[in-house]
């Protein structure tokens, strides 16, 4: 059997690592999921720690990007940055196979986008392999780092959620009830991590536009700056169609949250995959995402409603039909049985061995 490490550990509020542990353990793989040590050299840490280590898979770089943004003296960072490269090139002439994983253009956290692009493109050509969300984010990709071959990248859809949350508690109209939302309301749910990046201010916005229209606005998930948090209650200008839960969801009040809406707003502004949006189409729910989410290989145009305007998501909130969402969210649950992590290990094995 042979040993990989997933790095960094990201599984808590994100299944996403686990049930692809767990998928390639079935094709004969054991798996490890570590944070990254501290030091100037993580990865040759991890390795003397596992001599019998094969495969280092890199998820996120968010943790490695913090760390070498502090300073805004250049010859640190080029110091940094070279200590970067060498940790993975060592690692290489080691015998082992660094593979990464880019799950997103860029941090969340929004550093100086010149040193974080510069760090990117530096990792990509470095590494052994690189796994993408899709073509359409490989060349998302190579556009953003000013990478000419992308040869070395390989293409794997995010798996699904089939099976991997509990049961609704209730039946919908029930679940509304809960939630003080009137039975014959249209309920937008938008979901996850809050943050500014997501564009969550626009749906706020397009609702409030729609006046006394039986639409409901379900905001609900964890806020790390209360100041955002303040600014989205603010901005919801105490409409009464606006409800607001700012906290972690649990499994079961994430899967009766999104049992309780219509649709699933997910208005980033820009990603190249996303755990919520193949949440939401697992579980039968249409989509409305901004017209840049086309790029995500995963979503159909028959199970999202899309725009490149407030005007236009205005009109979106405006015009929902139950029924026809209904129909989009069918869609999309067919949509979604296609990204099987049965596949999704198999294909990532492959990434390994060759």
């Amino acid at each position: 059997m042979k040993n990989v490490v997933f790095l960094p550990d990201y599984t808590k509020g994100n299944p996403y690592q686990n049930l692809l542990a767990d998928a390639l353990k079935n094709e004969g793989w054991s798996i490890e999921i570590r944070d990254y040590p501290k030091g100037t050299l993580p990865l040759q840490s991890i390795i003397n720690r596992n001599t019998h280590l094969d495969i280092i898979h890199i998820h996120w770089i968010t943790p490695i990007v913090a760390k070498m943004m502090w300073s805004k003296f250049k010859p640190i960072f080029l110091v940094k940055l070279f200590l970067l490269w060498l940790d993975v090139s060592l690692a290489r002439l080691r015998g082992k196979t660094v593979v990464w994983t880019i799950h997103n253009k860029f941090s969340h956290q929004q550093f100086e986008r010149k040193r974080e692009t510069i760090i990117r493109k530096m990792l990509f050509r470095t590494v052994n392999k690189v796994i993408t969300h899709g073509d359409k984010a490989t060349a998302v990709i190579a556009n953003a780092y000013g990478i000419s071959d992308t040869m070395k990248a390989t293409s794997i859809l995010h798996g699904n959620y089939e099976g991997c949350y509990p049961k609704p508690s209730a039946e919908k109209d029930a679940l509304k009830r809960e939630l003080g939302i009137p039975a014959n309301a249209t309920v937008i749910l938008c979901f996850g991590f809050l943050r500014p990046y997501k564009g969550i201010e626009d749906i706020v916005k397009a609702v409030n536009s729609v006046g006394n229209k039986n639409v409901v606005l379900y905001i609900a998930g964890a806020v790390h700056d209360q100041n955002y948090a303040n600014t989205l209650s603010k901005l919801a200008n105490e409409n009464p169609n606006i409800l607001f839960k700012f906290e972690f969801l649990e499994d079961q009040a994430l899967i009766d949250a999104l049992h309780s809406s219509d649709v699933v707003a997910c208005p980033f502004s820009s990603t190249l995959t996303s755990g919520s949006v193949i949440l939401a189409m697992t579980e039968g729910k249409a989509l409305i995402l901004p017209k840049s989410a086309e790029l995500l290989d995963s979503v159909t145009p028959n199970g999202i409603l899309t725009y490149s305007s407030q005007n236009q998501l205005e009109a979106i909130v405006h015009d929902l039909d139950v029924e026809e969402l209904t129909n989009m969210g069918a869609v999309n649950a067919k949509r979604a049985k296609e990204f099987s992590w049965q596949n999704v290990g198999q294909l990532t094995s492959k990434v390994y061995e060759n």
